[in-house]
């Protein structure tokens, strides 16, 4: 059993003719429990080596590869690296400033909305990074779950409007 899904694991991992075989997890995890069958089979195989835990380990590890299935490939155009190519391929000032006198400021109006967008996304994703990688990344997203829907310029102006003449 265990040569059969080292074999398959090689096969699946090794089918792509350039490049690194990143979907191969997800590969195997489809050659080996794609179809119903194909499941229930391994399922009964698993069951009948009486391992105890290796039905759990094997069907832990085959989700883990379907879900690298799911993600998207290194280059691919997701909006994270779409912001990075808008960033790295932004006009310089000088052809900005000649549009802008064409198109009476409008241009200029319409780039300075896109550089503030992708400033204001940045700044997200920086924080986001920082919290997930962060030690006390548990602690910190415990507190913010804990807060709530937390508005805190809304409720200091209720409280003014409220306890103020």
């Amino acid at each position: 059993m265990r040569q059969r899904l080292a074999n398959q694991f090689d096969t699946s991992t090794t089918r792509p003719v350039v490049g690194k075989a990143q979907g191969g997890g997800a590969r195997f995890a489809m050659d080996i429990a794609g179809s119903r069958q194909q499941a229930v089979n391994l399922d009964a195989e698993l069951e009948a080596i009486s391992r105890p835990g290796g039905r759990q380990s094997v069907g832990d590890t085959l989700d883990v590869f379907r879900a690298t299935g799911t993600r998207k490939p290194q280059g691919s155009p997701t909006d994270f690296n779409r912001q990075i190519r808008d960033t790295v391929g932004e006009v310089p000032i000088l052809a900005q400033a000649i549009a802008a006198a064409k198109t009476g400021g409008a241009s200029f109006v319409t780039s300075a909305g896109d550089a503030t967008r992708r400033a204001w996304l940045g700044r997200n994703t920086a924080t986001l990074a920082d919290l997930l990688t962060a030690p006390d990344s548990v602690d910190r997203i415990g507190f913010i779950v804990r807060q709530g829907l937390a508005t805190p310029v809304a409720d200091a102006t209720l409280r003014q409007a409220l306890q103020g003449r």
